[in-house]
This record gives C-alpha cells, structure tokens and sequence, in this order.
C-alpha cells in the first residue's frame, strides 16, 4: 500500500521536531527544513505565522505522539500488570532523554506561550498518559490487568492509587532529566557509580516499592 504524502504543512511539522529534537530550539532557524523540503520560507508563516509558531506547535504535535506511544504500550502489555508497568516507566524514561528539547519546551514554556487549543491539546494528552500510568499503578496493586483506562472515578474511589502515579511519574521525570543532562557524563567517570543501566534499575526498584506502599493503604 502505497504511503501517503504528507501535507506541506506536515512535512515542515515533522522536519522541525526532528531538527529540535536532534540540535534543540535555540539555534533552531525555519530557514534549515525549508532547505531540507526545497519549498518557500514564506511558506513557515503562512502555516505557523512565525518562528516561534513553528516552535510550538512542533512542540505540541510532538508531545501529543509521546501520547499515542503510551497507548501502544497499554495495548501491548496491559494483560500483564507488572510488564505493562514497567514497559510504561522505560517508555517515559527513554522518549524523554531522546526528546529532551521537546520536553523543556512542554515543561518549562509559560502558559501564555501556547494558544488556548494547544493548551488543551497538552492538558488532553498528559491527563491520558497519567490515566494509564493509573492504569498500570491499579494492576499491579490488585495482581489482575484492569479492563479499562482508569477514569476520575476509579481515582475518586481509590485515591491512592492517584497518589502513586504521582509519586512513580514524577520520580521518572526527574530521572529521566538527569539521564539526559549533563551529570550524566560528569556521574560515568566515577567508577563507583556502577553502570547507568544499573540506575535504571534501581529507578524500577524504587518505582514498584512505592506502588506497594500506596498499594497497603488501600
């Protein structure tokens, strides 16, 4: 079956998360995926009105298929609570250290950067990937997959299941912007810090032992 051709305004979208996400946003110039497209500067504000439109929305676009990978990851392992909560946390470590740039300009960009319809595209999408880190957090608690993505109701009836996706995805984050970041480089040298592989799985260990600490108060 044939691929489909994207759109201009596509193409420049997807050429521009690709340059983000490899050189970051700083030195980021529309000028670079024009060339690469072999199509008219003026075609970037036409599309996205301006360097900084082009920006965000490639943000946006981009933070919304780290979304789309999280449902892959509960369609492929949900039946199997542990794997299903494990393969959510790499998944969130490994796209957040490749799309380190995207993430910054998520986490760190003001509010009234983005327009109100990107604001609920981002709010969208992270209210789904916590639902089914929820999910996941729900599954090993009780030893059985859940049949369903975890609603405002089910964190309602069991708040401390809320409680430990908070307390996993936040611990992920941070180790996820460390893993990233420059420490990392300084924390290999020094032989006693083991191998990071290691710390990914202490990050694991710590993440399934607060689950069972929210998982006894229920």
């Amino acid at each position: 079956m044939p691929t489909e051709k994207l759109s201009t305004c596509d193409a420049i979208l997807q050429a521009t998360i690709a340059e983000i996400t490899s050189a970051g946003a700083e030195t980021f110039t529309p000028l670079t995926v024009c060339k690469q497209l072999g199509i008219k500067p003026n075609l970037v504000n036409y599309h996205f009105k301006s360097r900084e439109g082009l920006i965000r929305e490639a943000a946006v676009t981009s933070y919304e298929e780290y979304g789309r990978g999280f449902v892959k990851v509960w369609e492929q392992l949900g039946h199997a609570p542990r794997e299903h909560f494990a393969a959510a946390l790499k998944y969130q470590v490994d796209w957040t250290v490749s799309h380190s740039s995207i993430m910054h300009l998520i986490t760190n960009g003001k509010a009234e950067d983005f327009t109100s319809e990107q604001r609920d595209r981002i709010a969208k999408s992270l209210l789904q990937n916590v639902s089914l880190l929820t999910t996941a957090v729900g599954g090993v608690v009780d030893g059985a997959p859940w049949d369903h993505v975890a609603t405002t109701a089910d964190v309602a009836r069991r708040p401390e299941l809320g409680y430990a996706a908070g307390a996993v995805s936040w611990m992920v984050s941070g180790h996820a912007a460390w893993k990233a970041g420059p420490l990392v480089q300084v924390t290999q040298g020094i032989p006693e810090s083991g191998s990071i592989n290691n710390v990914d799985q202490q990050l694991l260990a710590m993440a399934f032992a607060i689950v069972r600490y929210f998982g006894d108060k229920s």
